[in-house]
C-alpha cells in the first residue's frame, strides 16, 4: 500500500504550468511581433517594479540604493515599456548581424581548415552559406525576422507545454 498524500495534488502543477506555457506558445505563434512587443512591455514594467522594490528595501534597511543601478533600471524599463517596437527592431538587427557573422566565420573555418574530410567541408560550407544568406535576408526584413523568431519560440514553448501536461496526466493516472 502506497502513501499518496504527498502525490495527491502533485499532478495539478504540471498541468497548470503546462497549460500556461502552451497558451503562451500558441499566442506567440498567432500574434508573432505583437506578442514580442507585449513581452518586452511586461519586462519593462517588471523592471520598474523591481527598481522600486529594490530601493524600498535598501531604504528600509538604512542603506543607500545605488543611483547608477536605479537610473539604468528605470531607463531600461521605460525604454522597454514605451518603445517596444524600436527594441524589437534592434533585437532582430542584432540577431541578423550575429547570424551573418556566424556564417562568415563558419566559411572561413571550413575553407581555411583541413579540406581532406569532404563531408565536413560540404557541411561547413552549406551551414556557412545558409547562415550568411539568412543573416542578410533578416537584416533586410526585420519584421519577417521577428515573426519567424516568435513562431519558432512559440512552437518550442507549445511542445514544452504539451510535455508538462502529459507529465501531469501521468502522475494523476499513477496515483488516482
Amino acid at each position: 500500500m502506497r502513501n499518496i498524500t504527498h502525490y495527491e495534488n502533485e499532478w495539478i502543477y504540471p498541468i497548470l504550468i503546462g497549460s500556461l506555457i502552451l497558451l503562451t506558445g500558441i499566442l506567440m505563434i498567432v500574434y508573432k511581433r505583437a506578442a514580442l512587443q507585449l513581452i518586452l512591455m511586461v519586462v519593462g514594467a517588471l523592471l520598474l517594479v523591481t527598481c522600486a522594490v529594490f530601493a524600498a528595501i535598501k531604504l528600509k534597511n538604512g542603506e543607500k540604493p545605488s543611483i547608477i543601478l536605479m537610473v539604468i533600471l528605470i531607463a531600461l524599463g521605460l525604454i522597454l515599456l514605451l518603445l517596444p517596437g524600436l527594441v524589437t527592431d534592434a533585437l532582430m538587427a542584432i540577431l541578423a548581424v550575429v547570424l551573418a557573422i556566424y556564417g562568415i566565420l563558419m566559411l572561413f573555418r571550413t575553407l581555411g581548415g583541413d579540406l581532406s574530410n569532404r563531408k565536413q567541408v560540404i557541411f561547413g560550407t552549406v551551414v556557412g552559406v545558409v547562415s550568411l544568406l539568412l543573416g542578410v535576408y533578416a537584416i533586410l526584413n526585420l519584421d519577417n525576422t521577428a515573426d519567424v523568431v516568435m513562431i519558432i519560440i512559440g512552437a518550442v514553448l507549445s511542445v514544452i507545454g504539451i510535455l508538462e501536461i502529459v507529465r501531469g496526466l501521468r502522475v494523476y493516472n499513477e496515483y488516482s
